[in-house]
């Protein structure tokens, strides 16, 4: 998951709450630890980063603003979208899309 920066500069929040764990902590996200601290949001964040692998698992607001880079590396991306599928109740059906790395 990523946030863009235009997303939230125009909005005059009095709470905001974030937690989550899947964050592309990309130059993308390097907005979103000043914009925080800015307006004393900290407390109420739980960001973890998921992708690249070197930030797996770091707090978004740990991490330094020279690692949040936009490399060349690679994206997933979805490629097929399953077909819709009815299944009668007590079975199961599974079907997952084609995942290309770009």
């Amino acid at each position: 998951m990523s946030i863009h920066p235009d997303s939230l500069s125009h909005m005059n929040l009095k709470v905001f709450f974030l937690n989550t764990s899947s964050l592309l902590c990309d130059c993308q996200l390097q907005f979103l630890g000043p914009w925080l601290t800015d307006n004393r949001f900290l407390q109420s964040v739980s960001a973890m980063c998921a992708h690249p692998a070197s930030l797996l698992g770091r707090n978004v607001l740990s991490v330094s603003l020279e690692e949040l880079v936009c490399d060349d590396f690679p994206k997933p991306r979805i490629t097929d979208h399953p077909e819709t599928a009815t299944a009668l109740r007590g079975t199961n059906v599974t079907e997952l899309p084609g995942i290309q790395q770009q």
